[in-house]
């Protein structure tokens, strides 16, 4: 009977508990100091809170680059029309069907 209770408590424990290694001392220390101050030394409580605010960080962070890079593409499509545009000689159709190319004016550097 005994042992079975153990076994019970041993299960729910590594359901909810966590162990880990190879944590920068000052990232421990850091962490320890936070659980203190903003969660009255609960570890668990501590890791939850940063682990939202982590997902939340990529969320944002994610569409932020998402409307930086929509930015550039508008922008090199206005840059490429502006270039197009001075690319492309000056023409006037007559009456005829011919083609005038207009060369006169001043030219922009």
């Amino acid at each position: 009977m005994e042992k079975n209770k153990i076994n019970e408590i041993t299960k729910r424990l590594s359901e909810v508990s966590i162990t880990m290694s190879r944590v920068p001392i000052d990232t421990k220390k850091e962490f320890i100091r936070l659980a203190n101050a903003e969660f009255e030394g609960d570890y668990g409580m501590c890791f939850n809170f940063l682990f939202q605010q982590a997902m939340e960080y990529q969320a944002i962070k994610s569409l932020f680059f998402d409307k930086l890079q929509n930015m550039e593409d508008k922008l090199d499509t206005l840059l490429n029309k502006e270039t197009e545009q001075k690319q492309e000689p000056k023409t006037i159709k007559t009456v005829g069907g011919r083609r005038i190319e207009l060369k006169g004016g001043k030219e922009n550097e």
